[in-house]
């Protein structure tokens, strides 16, 4: 999994690339997500259309 971010108007679009497995990546992504919410992020989305796996 390979994770990226943007911002578009006033949202940050979290774009992920490739396999998502829960028991290692949900830390990662977890811990993007809360890194966001620590800086006032709250309008977050994610861009899934690249994930080519989801366990």
């Amino acid at each position: 999994m390979e994770i990226g971010g943007r911002e578009k108007k006033q949202y940050h679009i979290i774009d992920i690339v490739g396999k998502i497995d829960w028991l290692k990546d949900s830390i990662i992504l977890k811990s993007y997500v809360n890194t966001l919410l620590e800086k006032n992020t709250f309008n977050i989305a994610m861009n899934l259309a690249q994930v080519t796996y989801l366990d």
